[in-house]
């Protein structure tokens, strides 16, 4: 159970997760006990610092996504393993661009987690109302009027989102259309059948 020490308390929180428990499972709450787990969020600028290279968790925790994270971690055994083979190329070359596509990579997560946290429907705590008062960045807006807007004809593509999210983007197009669709927007240029022929594709 996830929840926002700024928004509920841990008697609040284990009292919830407990009903729920019950309702749901027929657990009995007296027999129930629970561990507190803190945890910060955020992400290093640099994973790679002299001779250590922070992969995983200890470099990057945006929230509990067990797939973002086993990605999150893979991108980076990739770039070293890549950074190792090639090191007659010099290691601080190999290290600036690990940094710069792993940091390009976390911020991409983080923008997509955002705008869907900001995207969403529900008002039915302070947090999503606190979440959802923050609003969009100016460019996270003009990417959904792009989406949304697009002449007939205009294509959604990967070129589009490595054009506002950098080359080393954690999500592709479909993924942007899935979450935008998902809250019902549907881009003027991009049908059904369109993202059915690029997801076969």
């Amino acid at each position: 159970y996830i929840f926002s020490s700024s928004h509920q308390s841990d008697e609040a929180a284990a009292s919830e997760f407990a009903h729920h428990l019950q309702t749901l499972y027929g657990y009995e709450p007296d027999r129930l006990a629970f561990r507190r787990l803190r945890f910060p969020t955020g992400y290093r600028s640099k994973q790679w610092v002299r001779n250590v290279v922070g992969v995983g968790m200890s470099s990057f925790f945006c929230e509990p996504l067990e797939s973002t994270a086993i990605a999150m971690g893979h991108s980076t055994a990739l770039c070293l393993r890549e950074a190792l083979r090639n090191q007659h190329v010099g290691v601080d070359l190999l290290r600036d661009r690990l940094n710069r596509s792993q940091l390009q990579l976390a911020q991409s997560v983080l923008e997509f987690v955002q705008m869907h946290y900001t995207l969403t429907q529900r008002r039915d705590s302070a947090f999503w109302r606190d979440y959802q008062a923050q609003g969009l960045a100016e460019h996270q807006r003009l990417w959904i009027e792009h989406y949304t807007k697009a002449p007939q004809g205009k294509r959604f593509d990967m070129a589009d989102v490595k054009a506002v999210f950098g080359e080393f983007g954690m999500f592709c197009n479909l993924s942007y259309a899935t979450m935008f669709y998902g809250y019902g927007m549907k881009p003027a240029a991009l049908g059904v059948s369109q993202v059915k022929a690029a997801a076969i594709a």
